[in-house]
């Protein structure tokens, strides 16, 4: 009788991490929408991953507090969703104003930048690498959205209409 008590909770003390880190990771996915357009998040990095992920991206160090990437229908599809979160909404539109100075003109990898002005601030496009990018900033977070060209605009539409101020 015992052995089964000892058994018992041996089992529940394996299993309550395990169901805290399933409930912990199902949360990460709440974030971020869940679709956008006909693509499905499949998968999002936080922490650490994301921050080394961003760094390597870029080649220095970057200046927001946290990073959280998603990928939709895939790691192979290209389609990542990049948030960047910073301190304040000063240093989130000083970041913003530095990239699109960079980018304006076009780069070797970028097209110049077209951009949209709406009630809720501007957006900017641009193309590289064979996807479209927009960017934006919501209070103090920065999103970039690298998708492939024919999800652009049924994607498009869907990120603009999410509130990233819960993030």
């Amino acid at each position: 009788m015992k052995l089964k008590s000892i058994m018992a909770k041996t089992n529940f003390l394996w299993i309550l991490p395990v169901f805290f880190t399933v409930i912990g990771c199902a949360g990460n996915n709440d974030i971020l929408p869940r679709k956008l357009g006909e693509l499905n998040l499949t998968k999002v990095i936080r922490g650490e991953k994301a921050t080394k992920i961003m760094r390597e991206m870029h080649g220095k160090e970057l200046g927001a507090t946290e990073y959280i990437i998603g990928y939709y229908d895939g790691d192979q599809s290209g389609n990542i969703l990049y948030i960047s979160l910073f301190e304040n909404e000063n240093a989130a539109r000083k970041d913003l104003m530095d990239m699109s100075i960079k980018l304006a003109a076009g780069t070797p990898v970028f097209t110049p930048l077209t951009f949209k002005e709406t009630d809720g601030g501007i957006y900017l496009r641009t193309e590289g690498m064979g996807f479209v990018h927009y960017f934006f900033r919501s209070n103090r977070t920065l999103i970039w959205w690298q998708v492939t060209p024919e999800h652009a605009d049924s994607t498009y539409r869907d990120l603009l209409n999410f509130d990233f101020q819960n993030i």
